[in-house]
């Protein structure tokens, strides 16, 4: 990324944070390891909830896919990127709502701010995230 104002590298970088969202919405654990870099760090700001590093243990993080019976959306705004020596930097909001069970009801659960480090995949050129720390503002459930 040469220049934030590059709307190709923008709309990738949204693609990604949106299917890495997607994924968590869907319980799709086994496409969450290729939107990352080889070497990862994930930070989900959870308490009692380590980081983890590399593919396999980002993707073992969410096996359990949380609690049985909860559904969540994520909605997720405010996306600033900034370039760096060998990627980018990208920052963004997300709310968090939360359902146990069937009932089409839902509460919001949280608001969260996140952090980014972004690099091209050296095979074929796409973005992956390469670090994301996530913290929680307000928690709501």
């Amino acid at each position: 990324m040469t220049d934030t104002g590059d709307i190709a590298d923008r709309l990738a970088i949204d693609d990604l944070v949106t299917r890495f969202f997607n994924c968590l919405d869907r319980k799709d654990v086994d496409s969450l390891p290729a939107l990352f870099a080889d070497g990862a760090r994930l930070d989900m700001g959870v308490a009692g909830r380590p980081a983890v590093e590399g593919r396999d243990a980002i993707k073992a993080a969410f096996g359990g896919g949380g609690r049985p019976g909860r559904r969540t959306r994520h909605h997720w705004f405010a996306l600033m990127l900034a370039p760096r020596e060998g990627g980018a930097q990208a920052t963004f909001q997300a709310v968090v709502y939360a359902s146990d069970g069937d009932a089409p009801t839902a509460k919001l659960a949280n608001l969260s701010d996140t952090a980014l480090d972004l690099v091209r995949d050296p095979a074929d050129g796409s973005w992956r995230i390469a670090a994301m720390a996530r913290t929680v503002v307000f928690h709501f459930d």
